[in-house]
């Protein structure tokens, strides 16, 4: 399973860097496959597999988001800081001992100043609020530090109220 997981990544990163052609609509199809091989193979790796799956995954997100950059000036992969799996259990814990969805917004927003996040790290971090317009506040403010804003639908689907899904749908296509 591992073998297997590892040439898929492998493939997509030879396909998005081979595709520079279009490299906005390869490049957001390559995030959305990682993505969903993350929701649906991750959770058959052991702990020290899946760590290192994600350490992969966020370095080939990071080469991803590099060729939507410039080609004279593209990002470092320090310059990316994505979050790493070992921060987002640990953020995940803080938010879950906290008891107001505000305090929850409150410690991603001081940590989101400082690094990038996956849509499916923020669709763990989302799951966990009770009240959809913290989720929303959360959103809205966080937005420019998902690495892969096109997989935003992970997200949305955590919305209780359809018309505020809806209508967070439509402001991120705008965006």
């Amino acid at each position: 399973m591992k073998k297997v997981l590892f040439s898929v990544i492998f493939a997509f990163t030879i396909f998005a860097i081979s595709a520079q052609n279009k490299p906005l609509d390869n490049t957001a199809t390559a995030m959305s496959n990682l993505s969903r091989i993350e929701n649906l193979y991750f959770k058959y790796l052991s702990a020290q597999e899946r760590q290192e799956a994600t350490r992969l995954l966020n370095e080939t997100r990071g080469i991803l988001v590099g060729m939507q950059s410039s080609q004279d000036n593209p990002p470092k992969r320090n310059e990316l800081n994505i979050l790493s799996d070992d921060s987002l259990q640990s953020l995940l814990s803080s938010i879950k001992s906290e008891g107001s969805d505000l305090s929850k917004t409150r410690i991603v927003l001081t940590i989101g100043k400082n690094g990038r996040i996956t849509a499916a790290q923020l669709e763990k971090i989302i799951a966990l609020y009770t009240f959809d317009n913290y989720r929303e506040d959360l959103i809205r403010n966080i937005i420019d530090n998902v690495v892969d804003p096109v997989n935003m639908a992970l997200v949305l689907r955590h919305f209780d109220n359809s018309i505020t899904r809806d209508n967070l749908g439509k402001w991120l296509q705008n965006r």
